[in-house]
């Protein structure tokens, strides 16, 4: 790496668990102009450590389907796409 960037020392990579537990959530309901709301916004517990904020997605932005201790899993959708065609990839969790 460029010195002038920085350094990065001994980072250990790990392997991170595909099952999931919904932890807590929020409805979103206001947003930026062009992000479409209501959306739920999640923290989600790995099974194997650590917790990672992201969307639920595929799951209708109710409190009655979306609840506490859900299994979700990971997946990924288009968030938008440029005037030439090329599609911006996000991940997200669904209901699993």
């Amino acid at each position: 790496m460029d010195k002038a960037i920085g350094h990065v020392a001994d980072v250990d990579v790990v392997a991170l668990e595909v099952s999931f537990e919904h932890q807590d959530r929020t409805i979103v309901h206001r947003a930026v102009p062009g992000v479409p709301t209501p959306y739920v916004s999640a923290i989600v517990d790995l099974s194997g450590g650590g917790v990672v904020k992201a969307n639920l997605l595929n799951v209708e932005p109710s409190p009655d389907k979306v609840r506490f201790g859900m299994d979700v899993r990971l997946t990924t959708a288009v968030a938008g796409v440029d005037d030439e065609g090329a599609e911006a990839v996000q991940f997200g969790y669904e209901p699993a």
